[in-house]
């Protein structure tokens, strides 16, 4: 049973450790990770019926693994990092806890807090590689504008930030941070995280950020969920199939990735997708996309989102409420192999300088320039492009379920003088809801810059 949980900044790191928290350096448990970064490499040529009787066994004996686990772990333990140093004692303690130590502590269920330092600014620069976290524990930052955790320019190798393992069964949360500087070789996927588990991503920013595919976040074999984040100017710089220079979702048997009030920007991929790229290996996988804008991202093919099935799989991406424009060299492109289908659907309300043909405009869709603002901080904790004057998007949308948008402010604002859409209720489209109408460049130059004839 892990530690209970005591008062104060830190946690004694005594408690008795379950013997699988080294399950993942077992022989008779596989990292399916490693498939993750094996699949971009060459996987056209691998048989995926192989692939998936492989990834069944694995993930069998991980929810062997994650239910003992479970139970040897009936009381979660609190963890609070009260440092912002890059070392391990051993010991996770209120006189020192370090994310390294506090992560090596961490037990399934288990909290990982930051201490009031992290009110302020503060970054972690990581020398070597995190331990990876091969149970469901969740990591709780103070803010993606005070806390970063990257790795240090000055490392001495190549690494990515965060390493999730352990299969579909294992559910990890992490929140409230910027993920930055991971860094790996053509070969290896997910610079700044790798999953192999279910993943939840929330009011996280990660930049910056450079692997073989998934230079920003690579997931594999489980469903996950993104709401809040932001995804910019990471690279993918593998020149075969895989891509994703943001986010590269690998889908076996049925996997759904959900992208909720989010930014993806500024990324790029030597390959396919340079904002998203689904891959589909086996089954039925979707990514969908719901109050997002994705754009100024870049690619050889398929600049924004891509959408890849092979081997009579089937690849859906579904888009509601979202913009998807200004991506290079196209904003969205479909590619099947052996049988394969691989379609983008439209739920409407969204907007694109152009669709590419990827599906049959609704007639609440919209082909115009967004007329977006730069990528920057609009007084929220991830940075996100705002919708200028005269933005079609403007009460052109609809909300979608949401009440709130990427920055936490009011949704739906029903802005004055502008009409809404036909069946719209007023929402914005897109990541970022206007509280007020934008004030026209002209007009304030005019008012305060320009003599007043």
């Amino acid at each position: 049973m892990a530690a209970v949980a005591q008062p104060g900044p830190g946690l004694e790191s005594a408690a008795v450790r379950s013997p699988l928290r080294g399950a993942s350096t077992a022989s008779w448990l596989v990292d399916a990770a490693s498939l993750i970064e094996l699949y971009p490499q060459d996987i056209r040529s691998t048989n995926s019926l192989t692939i998936k009787d492989f990834v069944s066994k694995t993930l069998r004996a991980a929810l062997s693994v994650a239910m003992l686990g479970t139970a040897m772990n009936a009381q979660a333990a609190i963890y609070t990092v009260n440092s912002t140093a890059d070392s391990s004692d051993g010991s996770c303690d209120a006189a020192n806890c370090t994310l390294r130590e506090a992560i090596t502590a961490a037990l399934g269920g288990d909290q990982i807090l930051f201490s009031s330092l992290f009110n302020t600014p503060q970054t972690i620069s990581l020398q070597t590689v995190l331990p990876d976290i091969a149970s469901s524990i969740s990591i709780q930052g103070s803010g993606a504008t005070r806390l970063t955790v990257r790795r240090d320019p000055s490392a001495g190798t190549n690494f990515r930030v965060f390493n999730l393992i352990g299969g579909f069964t294992i559910s990890v949360s992490i929140s409230g941070m910027t993920i930055t500087g991971g860094n790996l070789t053509a070969g290896a996927s997910g610079g700044g995280i790798n999953s192999a588990t279910q993943l939840s991503l929330s009011g996280v920013h990660v930049t910056g950020n450079t692997a073989g595919s998934g230079g920003g976040v690579s997931l594999g074999f489980a469903n996950s969920e993104f709401a809040n984040c932001t995804f910019s100017n990471n690279s993918a710089t593998n020149v075969n199939a895989s891509g994703g220079g943001g986010i590269f979702f690998l889908g076996l048997g049925g996997h759904s990735l959900r992208i909720v009030n989010s930014t993806i920007s500024g990324n790029s991929s030597s390959a396919n997708g340079g904002g998203i790229s689904l891959f589909s290996a086996g089954g039925s996988n979707t990514v969908e996309i719901i109050n997002s804008t994705i754009a100024n991202n870049t690619a050889v093919n398929s600049g924004g989102v891509r959408t890849y099935a092979q081997n009579n799989s089937t690849a859906t991406t579904t888009l509601r409420n979202t913009i998807v424009a200004g991506n290079m060299p196209i904003n969205m492109a479909t590619e099947t192999l052996n049988g394969a289908t691989a379609v983008f659907q439209s739920q409407g309300f969204n907007l694109s300088n152009n669709y590419n043909g990827v599906f049959v405009a609704q007639a609440s869709d919209i082909t115009s320039n967004p007329l977006l603002g730069a990528l920057q901080n609009n007084d929220g904790q991830t940075p996100t492009h705002a919708p200028v004057f005269g933005s079609p998007a403007l009460d052109a949308g609809h909300g979608s379920g949401s009440f709130t948008d990427q920055r936490g402010f009011l949704r739906v604002v029903d802005l004055p003088g502008i009409a809404n859409a036909a069946g719209g209720n007023g929402s914005d489209i897109g990541a970022v809801e206007a509280q007020t109408v934008p004030v026209s460049d002209v007009i304030l130059r005019a008012g305060f810059e320009d003599p007043i004839p």
